[in-house]
């Protein structure tokens, strides 16, 4: 089966953005808690989000809130505090880099808030929630706690295995760029095991799981990735020669990012559709290769209506 997805983050509805910068300034906020009169302004703007991705058929909630990809779930975690902002990998975008000063543990709720929200306003589609995932969040903070990053990654992992403990979505996904952007292959087995918890706690009640990597080489970790035991594996196959690495690794079951997250230039129907078909897999989400914030709403929307076209297309000539 083809399916179409929403990657995670989507362009902020401009009343959204307004009220958000009027409200809490226009520096990234520290964390997420939000005031009184938020929760009803968010609402409208997940319904906003959920319109926009008519068609699809795996949604988000857009990630409205989360200002900071790493801040909005690590300011959950008891052992840590915020720092200052530093660059997004190579994009033209920042993050406040976590301190890890004491033992991790979450408080737990935050996510599960936030998929409350979207149930709240989905017509009914499947619903996918996001979280960082353990290396990552662990690659871009900065230990002052553990003896060695085994352990402060495994912490992470337990930590956000509280995080989507009892959530209820359709699709867990996990995100996990420096896998693929700066992975380092002599803690690959205890990450691995980690993931793999986390994927555990994720498929819990039915939910499917999606191990999403972007923004690096497939050529350093396409190996590695073969071997996590995910539903899903999600592949950034617009950037370096990443299509063809995965063509030629004989995985399956993808989450396949082969429309552009970062470009404002729409792909071609026929050439998308052609590479989903040289895979000759059943098993594929098609998507973006990364989460839409990087580029217009107006361009989103286009690319959202890509993939549905794209998906209706092919599952209507099966």
């Amino acid at each position: 089966m083809i399916l179409s997805a929403s990657f995670g983050s989507f362009p902020r509805p401009d009343f959204l953005r307004e009220y958000q910068i009027k409200r809490y300034g226009k520096q990234k906020r520290v964390d997420d808690a939000m005031r009184e009169g938020d929760i009803e302004v968010l609402k409208r703007g997940v319904r906003a989000v959920v319109e926009d991705q008519t068609g699809l058929d795996i949604i988000t909630d857009g990630q409205l809130i989360w200002d900071d990809f790493l801040a909005s779930v690590a300011t959950d975690f008891d052992g840590v505090e915020m720092g200052g902002l530093i660059r997004f990998y190579d994009n033209n975008a920042y993050y406040r880099k976590p301190i890890i000063r004491g033992e991790i543990r979450s408080r737990g709720g935050w996510i599960r808030e936030q998929v409350k929200i979207l149930r709240e306003v989905n017509p009914g589609m499947a619903i996918k929630v996001v979280i960082p995932g353990p290396y990552t969040l662990y690659d871009l903070s900065e230990d002052k706690y553990y003896k060695d990053k085994a352990e402060g990654i495994a912490a992470m992992a337990s930590a956000l295995r509280d995080e989507i403990r009892g959530v209820e979505a359709d699709y867990v996904q996990i995100d996990e760029p420096s896998l693929s952007y700066n992975m380092d292959k002599d803690l690959f087995f205890s990450v691995k095991e980690d993931i793999e918890r986390l994927v555990v706690e994720g498929k819990k009640g039915g939910r499917r799981s999606i191990l999403a990597t972007y923004f690096g080489d497939l050529n350093s970790c396409i190996d590695e990735l073969s071997e996590i035991r995910a539903d899903y594996i999600g592949v950034d196959a617009v950037s370096f020669d990443n299509y063809e690495v995965l063509a030629q690794s004989g995985l399956k079951n993808v989450q396949l990012g082969l429309v552009d997250a970062r470009n404002v230039k729409m792909e071609e129907e026929a050439e998308v559709i052609k590479r989903i078909e040289g895979l000759g897999s059943n098993n594929i989400i098609i998507s973006t290769n990364c989460g839409m914030e990087f580029i217009p709403r107006e361009y989103a929307l286009k690319k959202v209506d890509l993939l549905s076209t794209i998906a209706n297309r092919m599952g209507e000539s099966k």
